[in-house]
């Protein structure tokens, strides 16, 4: 590249990714365990929650993500520098676990689920206020032209990080299976590795002030519904978030598809705790290498890859008489969220086409909250609904979750994603 054209960011590649590495490598060692987890929802069931508590796992995680992040960008969309607060919401979204875990050890009887689930909400709300400004924050210290290969490099990381996480839940679950110690020191060293991983963004490089462009004042609620009509007129940005329904049907199909195979297809729970999880992110790393590192495919076409690897997926959960099949559904259902996740950032600042997005990375998780809050919770409704029917509750809600992937093809096929699509 010619140096005279370089963004001024660029001298701080090897840094920047180096720090940002250094935080996935630590967050992603833990995450299995609580986002997104196979282990979670076997967890749950081990300490007598019910499918419709299982399901509002995820719709925690989306509601706390939904009311949070508007705080996040009322309190940060102003800053000119954002590495203290990308830091400060790290670090505090880390303590939930820690202090769960201790609680655990001290009075071995408080692992009821709805103890835990105070804490879960917590750890949402905090992960609310963080993602936001984590998005924004890593837009601005990757150029536009670096920015996937950055991101592939991350999330690659992260992900290997992951399936050496989902080994580890492997070996845990055979070792304690779910005692209330073992468990413990478990959401203990989750929190620790959160707590240890967010440091390292101090090694991080913002843009200068020169470089950066912040509000003159800081959001107000009334700022705040101006940017959420704004974002409601946009009909383009709109299509693409209705194109996001993919991501909440294959979050839907891990959180219910791990207690599926153990009770009615025969699977151990050690297979399913944790290899099931290290098929999802091998998966994942695939996208990354492919979509991410090569680059194959416009923004769109990564998206129209994701939804048939989610199609795919779903499909061979449905056909799965034992474990092999799913292990292969779970490498595609992995595909289709690395990609997801690969694609969201550059996607949002293709769409919006400006320098700070906190605004549609604050508000597109409360303006998705009646399918990201509605449709786990529904499903884990109408699994415990028709608990006695056998396998047909779980068959029925796989089925809707196609559908709703096949949906959301036609919605992606209506979005421009610029000189990118």
């Amino acid at each position: 590249m010619d140096i005279k054209h370089a963004h001024p960011i660029d001298r701080f590649f090897a840094r920047n990714t180096a720090s940002v590495v250094a935080v996935e490598t630590f967050w992603g060692l833990a995450l299995p365990l609580v986002v997104e987890s196979t282990f979670l929802q076997l967890y749950l069931r081990s300490i007598g929650a019910s499918a419709t508590v299982i399901g509002l796992i995820p719709s925690l995680f989306a509601l706390g993500l939904a009311l949070a992040a508007p705080v996040s960008a009322l309190l940060t969309a102003h800053l000119v520098h954002k590495k203290r607060a990308v830091v400060l919401t790290h670090v505090s979204a880390s303590l939930p676990f820690i202090v769960y875990g201790a609680l655990l050890l001290a009075r071995p009887g408080a692992g009821r689920p709805a103890v835990f689930l105070a804490f879960y909400a917590v750890f949402t709300s905090l992960m609310g206020l963080t993602i936001p400004i984590w998005q924004n924050y890593l837009m601005r210290i990757f150029s536009p032209k670096k920015v996937f290969l950055a991101l592939s490099v991350m999330y690659g990381v992260q992900v290997a990080a992951r399936i050496a996480g989902g080994l580890a839940i492997a070996g845990a679950v055979k070792l304690f299976a779910f005692s209330s110690s073992g468990a413990a020191l478990t959401f203990i060293l989750v929190g620790a590795c959160f707590l240890t991983g967010s440091m390292f963004f101090l090694f991080s490089h913002e843009k200068s002030a020169s470089h950066v462009s912040a509000r003159d004042r800081a959001h107000s609620l009334h700022s705040l519904v101006k940017t959420a009509r704004r974002i409601i007129r946009e009909r383009n940005f709109v299509w693409f978030l209705l194109n996001t329904l993919e991501g909440t049907a294959c979050i839907c199909v891990i959180s219910f598809y791990a207690n599926y195979a153990v009770e009615h297809r025969g699977v151990s729970q050690a297979v399913a705790a944790g290899l099931f999880t290290v098929f999802v992110y091998a998966g994942a790393v695939a996208a990354n290498i492919f979509l991410g590192t090569m680059n194959l495919f416009s923004l769109k076409g990564k998206y129209i890859v994701s939804k048939f690897c989610a199609l795919a997926g779903i499909a061979l959960i449905l056909a799965a008489p034992g474990y092999l099949l799913f292990l292969t559904a779970s490498f595609f259902v992995g595909v289709s969220r690395g990609t997801s996740q690969l694609a969201f950032n550059p996607a949002v600042k293709a769409i919006t086409g400006l320098e700070d997005s906190t605004d549609y990375f604050s508000m597109a998780p409360l303006l998705t909250l009646p399918f990201t809050v509605g449709i786990p919770w529904a499903a884990g409704a109408a699994i415990e609904r028709w608990n006695g029917a056998g396998d047909l509750p779980y068959t029925a809600v796989f089925i809707c979750m196609w559908t709703l992937v096949a949906l959301s093809m036609l919605f992606v096929s209506k979005v421009d994603f610029g000189k990118k699509s």
